[in-house]
Formats: structure tokens, sequence, C-alpha cells
């Protein structure tokens, strides 16, 4: 399990969407170089990611996001058919749903 997700900005792939789900901390990478020049693991709360522009762009709120992951997981109870020729492919759409708590069923045309 990955408990920390470093970042400059939000981003559209398959590790950042399933950090989401499975990260304690998305934060901004500078927290690594801070913390090593500290000598010690900082406050990570000091280090959030903050990229209000990605984030009007996908039209989403991370940190709302991130609460409500730690409260259940966000696909829970829900369940996804995946057709072939899918963009992305099925195999990274089926981690992505999976780590948030969906089934998946995977259509064979």
């Amino acid at each position: 399990i990955c408990t920390h997700l470093l970042s400059k900005k939000i981003a559209k792939t398959e590790k950042f969407l399933i950090g989401i789900s499975l990260c304690k901390h998305i934060i901004h990478y500078d927290w690594l170089s801070f913390s090593y020049n500290a000598g010690r693991m900082l406050d990570e709360s000091f280090f959030p990611l903050i990229d209000k522009i990605n984030e009007k762009e996908f039209s989403f709120s991370l940190q709302e996001s991130l609460n409500r992951s730690k409260q259940k997981k966000l696909l829970e109870n829900m369940t996804f058919i995946i057709t072939p020729n899918v963009f992305p492919s099925r195999v990274v759409l089926s981690r992505i749903i999976s780590s948030a708590g969906g089934n998946v069923n995977i259509l064979y045309l």
C-alpha cells in the first residue's frame, strides 16, 4: 500500500487516480526535499497539493475527494462494464475502478 503520493499537480494518470483511493497523503513534491533538509519527515499537512487550474478543468476538488475516500471507497457498491477498445485500456481501467472499491465486468465481443 502506498502512503504518500508526491506531485507538482493533479494528473489523470493511473498512479494518481489510484492514489486518490489508496494514499493517506497526496502532497506537493517539495515535502520530500524539505524533509530531507530537515533530517526528518515533516508534517504532511504543511505541503498540500494545491492545483486550482486542474481542479477547475476537471470540475472537482482534490481535498473533497480525499476526504470522501477516507470515509468510504469512492466507487463502493458500483459496477462498471468495460467494453473492448476503450482508452485507457481495460486493464488500467480495471485497476483504477477496483482500487476505488468498484466492481468490474469486462465485456468481450
